[in-house]
């Protein structure tokens, strides 16, 4: 399967292997110097690489696939110049990810998990996401309040953007929003339809709006099996779940 690519502009530079797989993944440039390299064993299933700016770097790791997001279509859509998304080796990515400013960068960790949902830089920030982490869907994650707002007599804007940093093996459960500024700790879960406005410390379990530490000292795992064989490791007894052992 080969790429649909299409070039407008100068210095742009598009690397696709051979082994990309699945259905055709579309690449869109109108700009200069872009780069967009996607590394071995890449699987699309629907997606399109859109730039629309000079200077930019798109980078998708080995064995990361690109499943199906709402639209049907996973989408990386770059409005702006000198802006960065790297995604890590095998990642699962169905989200849409939009850069809509200048020198924005979105870095994904290895093994990171995304369903339907949405990454936005809008404000030339960072989004920083740790490895193994697991997104459900209808995730939200910004660096911005996506319009501005300003203190009326002295014009001062109140809401600058800021920085998202989230750590490593961290779960996202269905539609939590991370608003700007936010971090969240290593090894944390968040709740179902909770905002997290600010931070979240490691191997936490926060629910609410805003979002509040109920339990710490916790421990998650993808599945029930490896929780076992992890338990056990650790000296706290062999968990049995069903026929699992």
């Amino acid at each position: 399967m080969k790429a649909e690519i299409l070039k407008k502009g100068k210095g742009n530079v598009v690397e696709v292997p051979i082994s990309l797989t699945g259905s055709a993944l579309q690449i869109h440039i109108a700009g200069n110097h872009n780069h967009v390299f996607i590394e071995e064993g890449v699987v699309s299933r629907g997606g399109t690489v859109r730039i629309r700016g000079d200077g930019n770097l798109v980078r998708i790791g080995a064995g990361t696939r690109l499943a199906r997001g709402d639209s049907g279509r996973v989408v990386f859509d770059i409005k702006g110049d000198a802006n960065s998304l790297l995604v890590g080796k095998q990642c699962l990515v169905g989200a849409k990810i939009r850069f809509m400013g200048d020198h924005g960068t979105i870095d994904i960790g290895a093994g990171t998990t995304s369903f339907t949902g949405a990454i936005n830089v809008r404000e030339s920030g960072t989004i920083s996401i740790g490895r193994d982490c697991q997104f459900a869907g209808g995730f939200w994650i910004a660096d911005s309040d996506m319009h501005p707002i300003y203190e009326k007599t002295t014009g001062d804007r109140l809401n600058a953007g800021a920085d998202v940093v989230i750590g490593e093996h961290v779960w996202l459960a269905r539609q939590v929003v991370v608003l700007k500024g936010s971090h969240i700790g290593k090894g944390t879960v968040v709740g179902a339809l909770s905002v997290v406005s600010g931070d979240i410390p490691a191997d936490s379990m926060a629910v609410g709006i805003p979002a509040r530490v109920v339990r710490e000292n916790i421990q998650w795992e993808r599945d029930f099996a490896e929780l076992g064989r992890t338990m056990t490791a650790s000296g706290q007894g062999q968990l049995r779940f069903g026929s699992i052992e």
